[in-house]
């Protein structure tokens, strides 16, 4: 289901004739991506704003 869903994206970004697609996903799916042509950048720092009361 994955790999259709990036792959039905890329063809749309394509569509509109970009140049660029960027991705942000967990490492498990690092295979499937560079199937479809990506290459790994950088990471990402996900933070969490806790409310203060």
């Amino acid at each position: 289901m994955f790999t259709a869903l990036v792959a039905s994206r890329l063809q749309e970004a394509r569509d509109r004739e970009r140049t660029h697609a960027f991705v942000d996903a967990l490492p498990t799916s690092a295979p499937i991506l560079r199937k479809q042509g990506f290459q790994f950048v950088t990471r990402t720092q996900p933070f969490v704003l806790k409310q203060s009361r």
